[in-house]
């Protein structure tokens, strides 16, 4: 538990992967990351997805920078889930 909750500073946009825009494939992974006492990411692990998004996915997030975690007045390193959600690009 934290008083505080991570507050994302800097997010990146998900590059949806050729493979699955030539497939046209739309899909949502599921990832679990640490953000740490510095606001960085680390640790990402894919819960579940569908293959073709996951690298994506990880190379986005890990770009990510965020206001860490506070509990008792000082940062802490958490987990936190996301969910990401991949549509086709429209024109």
């Amino acid at each position: 538990m934290v008083e505080v909750k991570p507050k994302v500073l800097h997010s990146v946009k998900f590059v949806h992967p050729e493979e699955a825009i030539r497939d046209s494939l739309e899909g949502k992974v599921f990832l679990k990351f640490i953000v740490n006492l510095d606001g960085s990411v680390s640790d990402v692990r894919v819960l579940r997805g569908a293959e073709v998004f996951h690298q994506a996915a990880i190379d986005a997030v890990y770009q990510f920078r965020y206001k860490p975690a506070e509990h008792n007045g000082k940062p802490v390193a958490v987990w936190i889930p996301r969910a990401i959600r991949f549509r086709l690009p429209t024109e």
